[in-house]
């Protein structure tokens, strides 16, 4: 066998003994305050109803001003936003008055 078999050998063993497996590694942890978002869901701005969900952040897809009740119910607070930017906010609620920016997705 010259060192072309040799080489093939050797690489059917490598990908049969260290295949990466998709599984989530990180399943079984408990996700802290700082780890990223697990999924996302996208936000219909509203006067009268809550987020099905409190989010841990609010993903941004076009810039403007967003209206936000917290999660503890302060009154609604604005922030002018940047496009592709997240708000590091426990929001409730995204209010449909004075929020413009469009494309708003409730990261969990």
């Amino acid at each position: 066998m010259g060192f072309g078999g040799f080489a093939l050998i050797i690489g059917l063993w490598c990908i049969g003994t260290s295949r990466i497996d998709a599984a989530d590694r990180f399943a079984g942890y408990t996700p802290g305050l700082t780890a990223p978002a697990s999924m996302a869901y996208d936000i219909t701005p509203s006067d009268s109803t809550d987020l099905a969900q409190t989010c841990r952040g609010i993903w941004i897809n076009t810039a403007g001003i967003v209206a936000v009740i917290a999660a503890d119910d302060t009154a609604s607070v604005t922030f002018n936003m940047a496009a592709g930017s997240i708000l590091p906010v426990r929001g409730k609620r995204i209010l449909l008055t004075g929020t413009t920016a469009t494309g708003i997705r409730c990261l969990l």
